[in-house]
């Protein structure tokens, strides 16, 4: 009741505002049937009605099928039906009679070609002789299984064409005659097909040449192809190809899909790349393309022998290792503008490290190397149909994006890092990887991975402080000089304790704890002493007798801002605890200095770096001039503090002859001239660099080095000296 109420009140309104306005008074007749009007069409529309109020909805115990009839303005609104649609029949593939046919060869309309109304669009392979013949034909494939159901495939056959000559052989080679038939069958209709293309392809290998449009009948999936990449000879897998073109635009490029073998860090996979053809008229020599198949190198044996060779170095190189390199290095490989340039350097490789901080990097991904990764596949109808149209009816899918850019590798190239974004911190294991990746067995590449290795790898330029790519071929073992440490000057025992410090240090750097897991397991020195008196050579020729890295470090390299001066120092001290690196910060005043009231920014600072050292767990070396302007919060972090003294007379004496004897240059000079040098109040760098330059002067005069040469440098620096006071 109250609904009809409401009902009619509505009706009243719509009444009123009619009157109102129309501006004319209506008879009673007119208002009572204009009510029964609007009375009636919200019924209509709103499913109010006798038909509406079923009593027994959804009650009825069976299940109604509804078929799809007309779409509603888009491929999803689709308005459902009772009545089967009438123009849908039944595939004749599925009728009984047509499952006796050993094979069915589907036509098409060609729409728009009078000359030849009908084209083949695929087969369906329905004998199980054949199906099993075509499972050993197509052996590599992945897609081929003698107990399918259905094996259907698709024009224009390119797999068939790759595979003609074992097709064909096979068939001759078969004893049973009904084999024999139904082999025969499939030549007559595949033939047909690709005869042409058999033709002009061999026409053109005999000539050693191919066209763009051709290109496809040289690289079947799987083939092993050449290329020179940033100078450096490589050999891929292809996986796949394609044209690359604009829709409505004839191709620009012909692309190929490749594998090679990379290392990410933790294991050996495949890496994947993209290598083109540009578009290119008329004929070409097969050799002269970007990339072609191996087999058609003048020298492959030479050329296969090299890499591999390459390739079996490539493999020593993974993991960390501190090695020398000279040679050109790849700076920000993932940026439009690639930075090469020459260094000569201590290096050290590391993949994992180089994913996790270089700014050009997001992670290495590569998949197992398995035969199944690089196995060609091999298109069915289906799957290409799928290819062709994934929607089927639905809303489409976007097209694909188009292929990422090379990189110097060989590789796709991943997003740039944005400067200033530092990775997260560390897990409880001290690395950003699933705990079990850390100890996974390293698996041996057989002859041909290693033909398939990568030329380059991943790590970190000493001298340039840059994660950088390095050529495996410039990389060298390193020339250790045995003779640093012992030619360095300290007072007695002091060589004995710093090195008796470092070596216990790295073989015993996880027995020692604090109350604080992870708290105070590394060993702090303070070296501290007059400009020139070996701090800074103590910390090198240390690292070389050691053999280990050598991380030099300055203020002006941190900065002076405490996020910076965080982010990069947790950084170097990570690196350098799994490198077993000698860590030497050196004129580190700005870090070691007294905090203040008024600097608050350089007080985070000191804050900062003292935190850090407490969790650092290699050995690490501080230099300094001012010890008398250190923070007391650091004197309980530095295990050893070293005061230098200023050279004796027999220790300048020794620096001179040390110093002349390592320059490799002819000298004029005895016993007592060195004991006249000696005299000399000068400190080691004063003494390298007059050496230095009267080297250099005696070479000019071809002349061996002599006092006088020495005299006259000394003159000049004098008066040089006394001119800068």
């Amino acid at each position: 009741m109250d609904a009809e109420r409401r009902s009619e009140s509505g009706s009243q309104g719509e009444v009123e505002g009619y009157v109102a306005l129309s501006g004319n008074t209506p008879s009673i007749q007119d208002l009572l049937k204009k009510v029964s009007l609007a009375k009636e069409h919200r019924e209509q529309n709103s499913g109010i009605g006798e038909e509406a109020d079923i009593p027994d909805q959804g009650l009825f115990c069976e299940a109604k099928k509804l078929y799809e009839g007309s779409h509603l303005g888009c491929h999803c609104c689709v308005e459902w039906v009772d009545e089967y649609p009438e123009e849908l029949v039944a595939a004749a593939e599925e009728s009984k009679e047509n499952k006796r046919y050993a094979v069915l060869a589907r036509y098409r309309k060609t729409h728009g070609d009078v000359r030849k109304p009908m084209e083949l669009d695929s087969i369906v392979i329905q004998s199980p002789r054949l199906k099993s013949i075509l499972q050993e034909v197509f052996e590599g494939y992945e897609g081929v299984t003698a107990g399918l159901k259905e094996l259907s495939f698709r024009a224009p056959f390119h797999s068939f064409f790759y595979r003609w000559d074992r097709l064909v052989k096979l068939s001759k080679n078969l004893e049973d005659e009904e084999s024999r038939s139904h082999i025969r069958i499939l030549q007559e209709i595949i033939g047909e097909q690709i005869e042409e293309e058999i033709m002009l392809k061999n026409d053109m290998l005999a000539h050693n040449v191919i066209v763009f449009d051709y290109l496809w009948t040289i690289f079947e999936p799987g083939t092993v192809v050449y290329s020179l990449v940033d100078g450096q000879e490589r050999m891929y897998r292809v996986v796949s190809y394609r044209y690359e073109k604009n829709p409505g635009s004839p191709p620009t490029a012909f692309s190929l899909s490749c594998k090679y073998v990379e290392w990410d860090g933790f294991s050996f996979g495949y890496g994947s790349a993209q290598v083109q053809i540009s578009k290119f008229d008329g004929t070409k020599t097969i050799t002269d393309l970007s990339v072609y198949p191996a087999a058609f190198y003048p020298q492959y044996e030479e050329l296969a022998e090299r890499l591999c060779a390459r390739g079996r170095k490539f493999a020593q190189l993974c993991g960390f290792n501190y090695k020398a390199y000279k040679g050109i290095v790849v700076q920000s490989p993932n940026s439009n503008v690639q930075n090469k340039h020459n260094v000569d350097s201590r290096i050290v490789i590391d993949a994992e490290m180089y994913d996790r901080f270089s700014m050009s990097s997001l992670g290495t991904s590569v998949d197992p190397l398995a035969a199944s990764v690089l196995a060609p596949k091999l298109e069915t109808a289906a799957s290409q149909c799928m290819r062709d149209d994934p929607s089927h009816g639905h809303m489409p899918l976007p097209p694909p994006p188009p292929p990422p850019p090379m990189g110097p590798m060989g590789g796709i190239l991943s997003p740039v890092r944005m400067p200033g974004i530092i990775p997260p911190p560390p897990g409880p294991n001290g690395l950003l990887i699933p705990a079990d990746r850390e100890k996974k067995e390293v698996a041996e590449l057989n002859d041909e991975q290693v033909l398939l290795a990568s030329p380059m790898v991943r790590g970190y330029c000493l001298k340039t402080k840059a994660w950088v790519l390095f050529f495996v071929d410039n990389v060298m073992d390193i020339s250790w000089n045995d003779d640093a440490f012992p030619n360095l000057v300290l007072p007695g025992g002091y060589k004995d304790l710093i090195l008796s410090f470092a070596e216990s240090q790295l073989i015993n750097k996880d027995t020692f704890d604090d109350v604080i897991e992870g708290k105070g397991q590394g060993i702090i020195m303070l070296l501290t002493g007059d400009p020139g008196v070996g701090k800074t050579l103590t910390a090198e020729s240390l690292a070389e007798r050691m053999r280990k890295p050598l991380y030099t470090l300055s203020a002006g390299e941190l900065g002076s801002r405490a996020d910076r001066v965080e982010n990069k120092l947790n950084m170097i001290l990570e690196i350098a605890t799994k490198w077993d690196a000698i860590l030497l910060i050196d004129e580190c005043d700005i870090f070691l200095e007294r905090r203040d009231n008024h600097d608050l920014e350089r007080n985070k600072v000191v804050s900062i770096f003292l935190r850090l050292l407490e969790y650092y767990r290699g050995v690490l070396f501080l230099t300094t001039n001012r010890l008398a302007a250190c923070d007391p919060a650091f004197k309980s972090r530095i295990h050893l503090t070293i005061q230098y003294p200023a050279l004796t007379m027999d220790a300048r004496k020794h620096v001179w002859m040390t110093l002349i004897r390592l320059s490799h240059h002819e000298s004029d000079l005895s016993y007592e001239d060195y004991c006249t040098l000696a005299d000399l109040e000068l400190n080691g760098r004063e003494i390298k660099n007059v050496v230095k330059t009267a080297q250099l002067l005696a070479c000019r005069q071809k002349m061996p080095l002599m006092l006088e040469h020495i005299k006259t440098v000394m003159k000049i620096t004098q008066a040089a000296g006394e001119t800068l006071q």
